[in-house]
């Protein structure tokens, strides 16, 4: 063997034991040669999730993040402390409910898991812009086809109560009518208009879907103007209504006409509905995060198939009205991120429930 033969073999066993110096210290740490495909995959998957997704360490600074988070942000985030990023791109809207809005308005769920050990956080971004979009207009078409369907049968419903209110009003011209009379035909006749009134208001209602929440409002002042709502309903049918809240502190974001406007429907429906003198309550609960407005009569109640019916648009089984009522205490509560809920049963009455988030 030469001496060039010694010093080549000793290159190759000192490179040979630097290379098993270096494997074994990976195997130490836990390495596998079996986990660079997995994850060399698990990177690729990340890399083309159309979902964004952010690793946050226990520092609150941002270690990883796929490029749906980047594009979706649309700012630097490797590096950068999470709340500062939260404060460079969101703009939380009073309209959000479970989304978040970003800057440029389009909006985002978000959701959120602790790692392993507590060593930081799994934040993951779904854009639902498009999904919200096109779920607002499918939605307005629907109802759009709904009142489509229904315009014949309207058209009779307001000639009804404005021809009566245009034989009262014409009878006001006669100059012998006596004042107690005249009255009662001006009291007729503003009936009449109000029920004319009440029915275009349930139409724009269910058209578009009513509902930018603005106002911020207490449980207790909106159960107060629920209140004085009720004042004449509750005089017409000589009804009692028992009013029991639980959660009195609670706030809503929401739009309080429309909200009342929903709640005075549903207990319309329930005053009618009842054959001898009504007795209504109204309760309102806290069930988790969720605030529960139910509305409870003593009618006759309905079975499952009429129960089912009931909450359709334009169904009804009086002489008057739309059948927009419940439709419209639907579309209203559906506007307010929660929804509404109806239990009946022959002989036992009926449960009408709003849930709405709480603030």
């Amino acid at each position: 063997m030469t001496q060039m033969s010694k010093a080549q073999l000793i290159a190759e066993n000192i490179k040979l034991t630097q290379q098993l110096s270096t494997l074994q210290v990976k195997l130490d740490n836990g390495y596998s040669p079996e986990n660079l495909p997995a994850d060399d995959r698990l990177k690729q998957l990340l890399d083309v999730l159309p979902a964004g997704v952010i690793v946050i360490n226990n520092l609150g600074v941002v270690d990883q993040c796929n490029p749906a988070a980047l594009n979706l942000l649309a700012a630097p985030l490797l590096g950068c402390m999470w709340r500062d990023v939260v404060e460079m791109c969101f703009a939380p809207q009073a309209d959000d409910g479970h989304e978040v809005s970003l800057k440029d308005g389009r909006r985002v769920s978000i959701a959120t898991r602790a790692l392993l050990d507590n060593k930081g956080q799994l934040v993951l971004l779904t854009n639902l812009t498009e999904t919200r979009i096109l779920q607002g207009r499918l939605a307005h078409a629907q109802r759009l086809s709904e009142m489509g369907k229904m315009m014949a049968s309207l058209a009779h419903q307001i000639r009804t109560p404005l021809s009566a209110a245009l034989l009262y009003t014409s009878n006001l011209t006669r100059e012998e009518l006596p004042l107690q009379q005249r009255l009662k035909f001006a009291n007729k006749a503003k009936t009449r208009l109000l029920n004319i009134e009440q029915q275009i208001s349930d139409m724009l209602v269910f058209a578009r879907g009513d509902g930018t929440l603005s106002d911020l409002i207490s449980l207790k002042q909106l159960f107060q103007e629920l209140e004085d709502a009720l004042d004449v309903p509750l005089a017409q049918y000589d009804a009692d209504c028992d009013i029991s809240i639980n959660a009195i502190e609670i706030e809503l974001m929401c739009n309080r006409e429309v909200l009342i406007g929903a709640i005075l429907n549903v207990v319309l429906n329930a005053l009618q509905a009842c054959d001898e003198r009504p007795a209504i309550k109204i309760e309102a609960q806290l069930i988790g995060s969720w605030l529960v407005v139910s509305v409870i009569d003593n009618g006759p109640g309905m079975d499952a198939q009429t129960l089912s019916k009931v909450q359709e648009p334009f169904y009804t089984t009086k002489s008057h009205g739309t059948g927009l009522g419940l439709s419209v205490a639907q579309v209203v509560a559906k506007a307010h991120n929660g929804r509404f809920e109806m239990a009946s049963q022959l002989g036992k009455g009926t449960v009408a429930g709003f849930w709405l988030p709480i603030v």
